[in-house]
């Protein structure tokens, strides 16, 4: 665990696998709703990037996903997001068990050996091109179980107009759970 600490609120932080607290001892106008002893929890990105987005209409960068949660085996909960996305696209999660290396339509799958669909349907992005999802192993949503020791690769597959439909993917995370 890391800390920090100072006399403002945000300045005494802990840092801790995939989520960070934020303390306010004090008095803190500027913003009515946090209040004095008052601690707020993020979660933050985990896992390793392994390979970038293709172009895209929105971005020459393309897609960028996130995995939100912690890396326990034990916790069994996480949250993909993605960013960057066509508004309103088709966005479906996916994982799989290797890495790997694909082009296919308009972007590149990363993901190798068994891959699965993380939920039964497609989600869409919202009107600003974000996407989020939570998702918990054992809630039918994630086959197989995640497993102490096990890695994973998430990537994004989502619809694009570039220039015409075509499918496309995000960047990719490999995540080692422990």
């Amino acid at each position: 665990m890391t800390t920090g600490s100072g006399p403002y609120v945000g300045e005494n932080v802990e840092l801790d696998d995939g989520i960070a607290l934020v303390y306010s001892p004090g008095d803190y106008r500027a913003d009515p709703s946090i209040r004095e002893g008052s601690v707020t929890v993020f979660e933050l990105p985990i896992g390793q990037p392994t390979c970038p987005g293709r172009p895209s209409s929105v971005t020459p960068a393309g897609a960028r996903m996130e995995v939100l949660g912690r890396p326990f085996a034990s916790y069994q909960a996480w949250t993909i997001e993605g960013q960057e996305l066509p508004r309103q696209a088709a966005v479906l999660p996916l994982m799989g068990t290797m890495s790997g290396s694909t082009i296919f339509s308009q972007g590149e799958l990363c993901l190798g050996g068994a891959v699965f669909r993380l939920g039964s349907a497609f989600g869409f992005s919202d009107g600003v091109g974000r996407f989020s999802e939570s998702f918990e192993s054992g809630d039918g949503l994630v086959e197989p179980a995640v497993l102490a020791g096990s890695t994973w690769h998430f990537q994004l597959w989502y619809r694009d107009l570039h220039p015409t439909p075509v499918s496309n993917f995000s960047s990719a995370i490999e995540l080692t759970f422990r």
